[in-house]
C-alpha cells in the first residue's frame, strides 16, 4: 500500500468558513429586525396603558366629585384639583394636567422630556360620556 505524499495530504482545518459566518450573521440580523420594532411597540403600548390607568383613576374620582357637588372640581393654572389624587409623582413617562369648565373636565398626559411620544387627552362631560380626540 502506497502512502500519500506529505505535500498532497489534505487536513481539515478547524473553524468556520466565511459563508457559515455570513449565514449566521444574516439570521441574527433578521431576528434583530423583527425583535426591535416589536419591543419598541410593546414599550409604547405599556406607557400608553399607564396613562390610561391614571385617567381611569382620575375619572372615577372626578365623576364621584361631580355627582356629590353637581360641578366639576376646579383646577387653577398649574395646580391639581383638591380632593383628586395626583398621578404625577408616580409617573416616569408622563406629566399629567387637568382643566375644567362647567360642562367638562379634561385630563391630558404629555410625554416627559426623556420620552418621545404624542400627548393623550380625555374629556369627561357632565352627562358622563368620555371623548378622546
Amino acid at each position: 500500500m502506497e502512502r500519500p505524499v506529505e505535500g498532497r495530504r489534505r487536513r481539515r482545518q478547524e473553524g468556520f468558513t466565511l459563508i457559515e459566518l455570513g449565514v449566521v450573521l444574516a439570521i441574527i440580523a433578521i431576528l434583530v429586525a423583527i425583535a426591535v420594532p416589536t419591543y419598541l411597540n410593546m414599550t409604547q403600548r405599556a406607557r400608553q396603558a399607564e396613562a390610561a390607568q391614571a385617567w381611569d383613576m382620575v375619572k372615577s374620582e372626578v365623576w364621584t366629585y361631580y355627582l356629590q357637588n353637581n360641578a366639576f372640581p376646579t383646577a387653577s393654572s398649574g395646580t391639581w384639583p383638591t380632593g383628586i389624587d395626583d398621578p404625577n409623582p408616580t409617573s416616569k413617562y408622563w406629566d399629567y394636567s387637568v382643566s375644567s369648565s362647567t360642562y367638562a373636565f379634561t385630563f391630558t398626559a404629555s410625554p416627559k422630556a426623556n420620552y418621545s411620544g404624542s400627548s393623550l387627552q380625555w374629556t369627561l362631560h357632565n352627562d358622563g360620556s368620555v371623548t378622546q380626540p
